[in-house]
């Protein structure tokens, strides 16, 4: 547990520090954010910008997405190393009064069969534009969604406006989402955020 809490911090100030390049990118640097051109009309550099700063800026962000994905990925296994030493420890107590036996599914089986609705895809990706946060995701034009979130198929009202509402709520914050991908599930970590694009994805679904 406190080598999860440890990750965990060590996230949130990897974080920190990314909106602080990518607000000093943007507030400071006259907008021109992590994919904004650095020469003129002519070819030449910019003025009105710093050039080497922004270069050097945009390096960092770049480790630090490629560091926060591994960081997201060992927070994922110490998690589930945290559950599984709590399934082991339940399942190693003795069965409750009346079921000698231990009888009916033990813990581990319940949460194995639930919830079956969150294993079918509601949505697929048919656009993601480059350098967007759906691209430092790893989202791909065709991974059908089987979870945004806290959204997924039983929940799913058949509005995608409904994942919108929820990437903004999780604005500047870490989003797990399961994905379909050539019939394989896969797990992402997406942050929605303000980028050079419209939205805070930079992607588009539409509904299955």
């Amino acid at each position: 547990m406190e080598r999860a809490k440890k990750l965990l911090r060590d996230r949130d100030a990897l974080e920190a520090e990314i909106e602080a390049l990518r607000g000093r990118l943007l507030v400071e640097e006259n907008g021109v954010g992590e994919s904004g051109s650095l020469v003129d009309e002519d070819g030449f550099p910019r003025a009105d910008v710093d050039v080497p700063r922004v270069r050097q800026d945009r390096n960092r962000l770049a480790r630090l997405y490629n560091d926060h994905k591994s960081l997201s990925a060992e927070i994922e296994g110490a998690i589930h190393e945290v559950h599984a030493g709590s399934r082991t420890e339940r399942s190693d107590a003795a069965p409750p009064p009346g079921r000698p036996n231990g009888g009916g599914p033990t813990p581990m089986a319940v949460e194995t069969a639930a919830p079956a609705a969150s294993t079918a895809p509601y949505a697929v990706v048919d656009e993601v534009s480059p350098g967007s946060p759906a691209d430092a995701a790893g989202l791909r034009v065709g991974d059908q969604i089987l979870a945004f979130g806290e959204v997924v198929a039983s929940n799913f009202g058949g509005n995608l406006a409904q994942v919108a509402e929820h990437a903004k709520s999780r604005e500047n914050a870490t989003v797990r989402v399961a994905v379909l991908r050539a019939g394989e599930p896969e797990k992402l970590d997406l942050m929605p955020r303000r980028w050079e694009g419209g939205g805070l994805l930079g992607c588009h679904m539409k509904k299955l």
